[in-house]
């Protein structure tokens, strides 16, 4: 499973603060959730669980601490279809709408 830093790590090291607090702030949103993958819709482990930013940080990295900017999700498989397999470029803009397909296929 990848951590935080090796997702976004060109922010991190532009912003070593900012990634502190974001991953704080990402911490206690993601407790607060139901523990619902939105990728899938299947139940989500504690240890297996990652937050999703739906708008990328290195294409708008003011939305880094934004929780309407977050998506909890599977790490791994459902993280990575997020990114579209590259968490350094890629990103679906219509993520929500996607997880909806998704989520009804599946079922």
């Amino acid at each position: 499973m990848t951590t935080l830093l090796s997702r976004n790590f060109r922010y991190a090291i532009l912003h070593p603060v900012r990634t502190s607090r974001m991953a704080r702030i990402m911490r206690r949103w993601a407790d607060a959730q139901p523990q619902v993958c939105e990728y899938c819709g299947k139940l989500v482990r504690r240890s297996k669980r990652q937050v999703h930013h739906c708008l990328p940080l290195w294409a708008v990295p003011e939305a880094a601490e934004n929780p309407e900017n977050f998506s909890l999700v599977h790490g791994g498989h459902c993280h990575q279809a997020a990114h579209l397999g590259n968490y350094a470029e890629g990103y679906i803009e219509n993520w929500g709408e996607v997880c909806d397909v998704i989520r009804r296929k599946w079922r």
